[in-house]
């Protein structure tokens, strides 16, 4: 616990120091025990250690904004910090863009005008959101995203909080089109699920972090399976859609997004179009926050404003991010563009 905390003091101290002052090797050394990284040579370990180095200037650089009021979320050192962002995307991300996602869900979800929500609303606090998981260095995020949603879907319908296999889908979805570790699409693992008749839990079939071509399904094990879905596209659709489910979804993860730590994400960096999704997340509430007006938007020092967000929920373990999850600002990084959600049988 002392290496974890002195692993997040130390960047903040050591900004703004002479350079001659900082020892980076010592802070190597606590980053590499810490998140458990060994390397196959020194060469490798070099060579890690000047990405980190890289990372950590840009981490204390937003920072320093970000203590200034020039940003509206901070960074920290997570397991991510020894890898460039082509390397991180490469391991870690793994959305499938499909032209027509939108139409293929046997249902649209489209908010009801006169519905009344609420403010404020946090799955987690109800109990329905499983503990977060860690997909490992594969592109399996969109089978984390489904089994995510269908876990809530199954707590919220039977009372019951059951964890269900992602490397089920892994294995068994590759006749849907998705493809493992490589990629894959939520609506597609939905219906996997339906065509073997159901989805079996993690403890009998285990994640293993790697795909197969055999699919160990066994329906004499199953406990739930997927007797439809909704797909939801849009702000107002979609908080109609959080308000009553955890939704998976699809977004733009950018670099920004690597190290993200704590407040409401937000990035000019995102592209916010169709094309650019590469990762499948969960929305499993939202919120309203006060955050800094950027310069770019006034000539005011400390004027703040109001913005709508929701909270997301990850699968890159729990060292990532306010504990595995984040908040992100409502219009960015694609978030609104694909999102779904099962309707599940509940008794078996």
């Amino acid at each position: 616990m002392f290496l974890l905390l002195l692993l997040f003091l130390v960047p903040n101290q050591i900004h703004g120091f002479d350079e001659k002052s900082i020892d980076i090797n010592k802070l190597w050394s606590f980053y590499k025990n810490e998140f458990q990284k060994s390397y196959s040579s020194d060469r490798e370990d070099k060579y890690r250690l000047n990405i980190f180095a890289q990372n950590l200037g840009t981490i204390n650089s937003h920072n320093d904004r970000a203590a200034k009021g020039l940003e509206s979320f901070t960074m920290g050192i997570n397991k991510f910090s020894d890898l460039t962002f082509n390397e991180f995307s490469s391991k870690y991300l793994g959305g499938r863009f499909r032209t027509k996602w939108l139409l293929d869900a046997p249902i649209q979800h489209v908010a009801d005008p006169n519905e009344s929500l609420p403010d404020l609303l946090d799955w987690r606090s109800i109990g329905i959101v499983g503990s977060i998981k860690d997909q490992g260095a594969c592109g399996s995020c969109w089978s984390f995203s489904t089994v995510s949603s269908i876990e809530s879907a199954y707590a919220q319908g039977t009372g019951i909080n059951k964890t269900f296999s992602e490397q089920n889908l892994m294995d068994c979805s590759w006749l849907e089109g998705n493809l493992g570790c490589n990629g894959g699409w939520m609506p597609d693992a939905y219906r996997t699920i339906t065509r073997m008749g159901g989805i079996m839990t993690s403890s009998d079939y285990p994640y293993v972090g790697r795909d197969s071509i055999i699919c160990k399904y066994s329906q004499s094990k199953a406990v739930t399976t997927v007797t439809n879905y909704a797909s939801v596209s849009g702000v107002s659709n979609m908080k109609s859609a959080v308000a009553k489910n955890n939704v998976a979804v699809a977004m733009e993860v950018d670099n920004k997004f690597q190290h993200y730590k704590s407040g409401v994400f937000a990035s000019n960096g995102c592209r916010n179009s169709s094309q650019a999704l590469n990762h499948a997340v969960n929305l499993v509430g939202y919120g309203k926050a006060t955050i800094p007006v950027t310069p770019s938007n006034t000539t005011r020092d400390g004027e703040t404003t109001e913005v709508d967000y929701w909270i997301l929920r990850n699968s890159w373990s729990t060292n990532w991010g306010d504990n595995g999850y984040a908040k992100i600002q409502t219009g960015q990084c694609g978030i609104e563009m694909a999102g779904y959600y099962p309707i599940v049988k509940l008794h078996w």
